[in-house]
């Protein structure tokens, strides 16, 4: 064990530097307490933790009333316009996006896609289309079933110390899922209205699970930045909490893993912490050595650096890339353009759920253009979650409300 923590300890300075007690941790600390409840046995030992902010009944209504609010408004935009301004205007926001309508290769044919589910966007009959999906009942019901499902799923629950198989064992919202899509299919003979509905069933189930990974990552700020004494919690607590984190992250599936999980439990979530750190000072060196696009660069903190990129200053991923497609780093924050991320994650959104109004494009295709979509925001959205305590350390507001404002999740509260 001493040796054990001899090389943690020898790690942590390779990779972070001599750790050193500042006001800005007490302040991270703050915001760890605001956020998070310990959750201890009778002998005062942590036993889990849970957010603060998830309480009461889940409803659909926040979803709902967000990409109703997207499309309308979306509409409003163009009713004014010609068409020629439309696609003039969708074609530079998906360059800007990295994404070329006209140019030639593999990633062409997902713009091209997502462009003319966007140009279609003015034609969908928005409150039509929610009327028929609410007339028949299915999102009544599969509210019912999730909450019921959410009560052993408990999504206020981010860490459980003491069981090291917690998270593998828990998919009952997937059931959930499975059985409203199949309820879709059955109820719903309009192909548009079925795959709205279907778009919204699988959307707010991955938003909803998300939301945890998003805290999880802010987590891992507080835990590699804050004394553990400053947090309420020993060392071997915070060890085994980070190991719950990553435990979270094990597919159903890859059941070695989850065994490799319990064996090591004590160290699992350092060893894969470290890995990933590593991963991002490799990334971050290289972004360096490109001295012609990236320049200033400024670590701030284990997921993301601040780099003025051919001299305009952006935030940028350390894991994530642009896109499946690409070798670019994920831009987190423009500060040039500040709500240039939240407008393309938007634009994503609406992109993915107009891809249901096109009839005449097969299923297996809109699939690959989602999975090639959804690798462009993503994972790239719950890694934020990571500077929102960077951002508050540094008593910096705007920058915390901009961060929850573009992850376009509504179910992630502050």
């Amino acid at each position: 064990m001493v040796r054990w923590s001899f090389v943690v300890l020898s790690l942590w300075m390779m990779t972070t530097g001599a750790f050193a007690f500042t006001g800005a941790d007490r302040v991270s600390a703050q915001g760890f307490h605001k956020r998070f409840k310990l959750v201890k046995n009778a002998e005062g030992k942590v036993i889990a933790i849970r957010l603060k902010s998830i309480n009461g009944k889940f409803t659909l209504r926040p979803y709902i009333e967000q990409i109703k609010n997207d499309l309308l408004e979306e509409q409003r935009r163009w009713s004014s316009k010609s068409a020629q301004a439309m696609e003039s205007s969708i074609d530079a926001e998906l360059i800007g996006m990295g994404l070329d309508p006209y140019a030639k290769g593999e990633d062409a044919e997902n713009a091209v896609l997502m462009k003319e589910s966007l140009m279609n966007l003015p034609n969908v009959k928005v409150e039509e289309a929610f009327a028929s999906i609410q007339q028949h009942g299915l999102l009544n019901e599969f509210e019912v079933k999730i909450n019921e499902a959410l009560l052993q799923l408990d999504l206020a629950l981010v860490a459980n110390l003491d069981d090291s198989r917690f998270f593998y064992r828990r998919n009952v919202a997937y059931a959930v899922v499975t059985w409203a899509l199949e309820q879709a299919q059955k109820r719903f003979s309009e192909i548009p209205v079925l795959n709205l509905i279907s778009f919204v069933i699988v959307k707010v189930h991955d938003l909803l699970i998300e939301q945890k990974t998003f805290h999880h990552n802010m987590m891992l700020h507080y835990f590699q930045t804050v004394p553990e004494s400053e947090l309420g919690m020993t060392k071997a607590e915070v060890d085994q909490a980070i190991s719950s984190i990553y435990e979270y992250r094990i597919e159903a599936t890859n059941f070695q893993e989850s065994n490799r999980a319990a064996q090591e439990w004590s160290k699992y979530g350092w060893n894969n912490f470290y890995a990933a750190l590593r991963m991002g000072n490799t990334r971050e060196r290289g972004l360096s050595s490109n001295s012609a696009r990236y320049t200033e660069g400024k670590r701030l903190n284990y997921a993301f650096s601040e780099f003025a990129v051919e001299g305009n200053r952006q935030i940028l991923n350390l894991f994530s890339n642009e896109h499946l497609l690409s070798s670019k780093p994920a831009v987190a924050y423009d500060f040039a353009r500040p709500d240039r991320i939240k407008r393309n994650r938007s634009l994503m959104n609406m992109g993915q759920l107009g891809l249901g109004f096109l009839p005449v494009i097969p299923g297996w295709i809109k699939n690959l253009v989602n999975t090639f979509v959804d690798s462009m925001h993503v994972e790239q959205r719950r890694l934020e979650g990571a500077l929102v305590p960077f951002f508050e350390s540094a008593n910096n507001a705007p920058m915390v409300q901009a961060i929850y404002r573009q992850n376009i999740n509504p179910y992630v509260v502050q």
